[in-house]
């Protein structure tokens, strides 16, 4: 069992830097490849699993998750997939089902990094800072070079209030890649809140920006999952 998930996993591996690498007509191709190849040797779980990747590249995600739930059912103790559902189950707003299936994953395996990113990320969708700062302090103990983990702790911090935490947590992720987008972001709005701040009854607007709105993101994601 343990080999074939680990020949299925590097086949995942192949059709995301297909992605990555900006080939999604070749990535969508060799997913549904393997989804064939899978079938021939009656390994359906994973089958399905490849045919909900090759609909999610090509942008069909309720699709792809109806039909990679179903492989969830059949392959429940295999981590990679449930990583991987849980990442779609959060992309498709369902923040609360990831988390459940991200500690599922991270049952089997502690320190699967991107189990406990993903965990982070969903923790922090619903304002709950502290824990998704739990998250990425746990991943730079394994791995303290991880940049995207640097730069979602100072996102944490600054909504917790560590504003210079944060924002050296942002100049070190742009330090380790200066063209990462979301770190040059996070750097500009904290620095234009802690701007705003400074202003005649800015702190008001910088509190409604920086706690109320958050929550009502949250509450509105836990209403409807």
């Amino acid at each position: 069992m343990e080999l074939k998930a680990k020949h299925y996993q590097n086949c995942l591996e192949e059709v995301l830097n297909l992605d990555e690498y900006g080939l999604p007509d070749q990535a969508i191709k060799k997913a549904e490849e393997i989804a064939e190849q899978a079938l021939k040797v009656g390994d359906d779980g994973y089958a399905k699993f490849f045919q909900a990747e090759a609909l999610c590249l090509q942008g069909k995600l309720k699709e792809g998750l109806k039909l990679e739930a179903d492989a969830v059912s059949i392959l429940n103790d295999v981590t990679f997939i449930q990583v991987n559902y849980g990442v779609l189950l959060s992309m498709t707003g369902h923040v609360k089902k990831a988390l459940l299936h991200l500690d599922i994953a991270l049952e089997n395996d502690p320190n699967n990094l991107q189990a406990l990113a993903q965990k982070g990320v969903c923790l922090a969708k619903l304002s709950r800072y502290d824990e998704g700062l739990v998250c990425f302090n746990r991943i730079l103990e394994i791995d303290p070079k991880n940049a995207h983990a640097i730069r979602n702790k100072g996102v944490c911090l600054s909504n917790l209030y560590h504003e210079d935490e944060a924002l050296e947590h942002f100049e070190r992720a742009l330090d380790m890649n200066p063209k990462d987008t979301h770190a040059k972001s996070e750097k500009r709005i904290l620095k234009d809140e802690l701007e705003l701040r400074r202003t005649p009854l800015g702190w008001l607007a910088y509190k409604i920006r920086k706690s109320l709105l958050p929550k009502l993101r949250a509450l509105k994601l836990r209403l409807f999952d």
